[in-house]
């Protein structure tokens, strides 16, 4: 059994990797929705989600990771039309 600082440790570094794979991702979402401050992040017992800001409220959508590709070629509107149906 591992030591829990070792196991949190290790966790942290994982948690750093997928941070910096999915930026790219985050970026074109950004791009997409003319917001800065979109992006997506994993919610422990909700999953993958796109947070984003639209009319000056920021907003959470629940994703599948099957899902994200159909989203990235949308235009804005499309997207956020998506993003409300899936908003959390």
């Amino acid at each position: 059994m591992l030591k829990a600082s070792i196991a949190l440790k290790k966790a942290n570094k994982l948690r750093e990797k997928s941070d910096e794979l999915i930026k790219s991702i985050s970026k074109a979402l950004s791009d997409i929705l003319e917001d800065d401050s979109a992006h997506v992040t994993f919610q422990p017992g909700d999953g993958w989600c796109i947070c984003y800001t639209n009319d000056e409220f920021t907003h959470n959508a629940l994703i599948s990771s099957s899902f994200i590709d159909q989203l990235l070629v949308m235009n804005r509107n499309e997207l956020l039309i998506a993003l409300e149906k899936l908003g959390i």
